[in-house]
């Protein structure tokens, strides 16, 4: 195996963990990984180590804490009903209701589909896990080398016993998912931003500042663009735009809230004074 396939599914072993940890634990502990291994020709084993830390120590409050091992049984790594073998279940399919159960088990169901088993109950941790984009996305990328030619399974060991096992045309079962997005906040209103880069290529790629933050905007005003366009607006450093602005803001599986902004027109060019404006002058 090529150490550029290796090493990345590696760093996403640990990646995987990490997420796992913090969504079952939060920032009560955290995790490490460490890697032994002896390399033969052909098949071999890497030996990993999970380490979990409490933080402060403080295991008084720590009574529902998720052991490292039993992260690692929830993730489906040692066998048993974890997050693996719901998603070979699940066949790359989308639930089509999940029912949270009295007794805390979650119930989902697959309608519409023609297997006989159409039903599965699954532990909330396993539900929590699957529904958290950065677990699916760490573990895509701890198979990810099934995709290369000449590597057909990955396996999971305890000692000589194999306790689970990913073949290659298992590993689509574990792509990562289509993230979703939720618009949380839209509204206009009246702002000045100072110029800090104009396109004359892309009317999306200019980059403005509200006096805290740079961000790149959208502009459609067509006649504001057709003028800089033509040479008949130039700017310099200090310039400034009073505009009518459009921001939205959505809630992302992976980079929480973005908000993109909309120049929708123009009001006025603000250009930076040639000199210091003082008394006199």
């Amino acid at each position: 195996m090529e150490i550029g396939d290796l090493a990345p599914a590696l760093l996403s072993f640990e990646a995987l963990f990490k997420e796992a940890n913090f969504i079952l634990n939060a920032d009560r502990a955290y995790v490490t990984v460490i890697v032994r291994s002896d390399f033969k020709k052909g098949s071999f084993g890497i030996y990993l180590e999970l380490v979990q830390h409490v933080v402060g120590q403080i295991l008084s409050v720590a009574g529902d804490l998720k052991q490292a091992a039993e992260i690692a049984q929830l993730l489906g790594l040692f066998g048993g009903d974890g997050l693996l073998k719901f998603l070979k279940w699940l066949k790359g399919r989308t639930p089509s209701t999940v029912t949270k159960l009295e007794n805390g088990t979650v119930k989902v169901d697959l309608s519409g589909s023609t297997i006989s088993n159409s039903t599965i109950i699954i532990k909330p941790d396993v539900y929590a896990l699957y529904s958290a984009y950065g677990v699916r996305r760490h573990f895509n990328g701890v198979v990810k080398p099934l995709q290369r030619q000449g590597i057909e399974r990955l396996e999971m060991r305890k000692g000589k016993e194999t306790v689970e096992s990913i073949s290659k045309e298992e590993s689509s079962l574990l792509a990562t998912p289509t993230p979703t997005e939720n618009i949380v906040h839209e509204g206009d209103h009246v702002a000045v931003f100072q110029v800090v880069r104009v396109s004359f290529k892309e009317r999306y790629k200019w980059t403005l500042s509200d006096g805290e933050r740079n961000f790149n905007v959208a502009v459609h005003d067509d006649d504001f663009v057709k003028k800089v366009e033509e040479g008949q607006l130039s700017f310099r450093k200090g310039d400034s735009l009073k505009v009518h602005v459009q921001t939205v803001s959505r809630r992302t599986d992976h980079k929480g809230i973005v908000t993109e902004y909309k120049i929708l027109k123009v009001i006025e060019v603000i250009k930076q004074p040639p000199q210091l404006n003082l008394p006199g002058t």
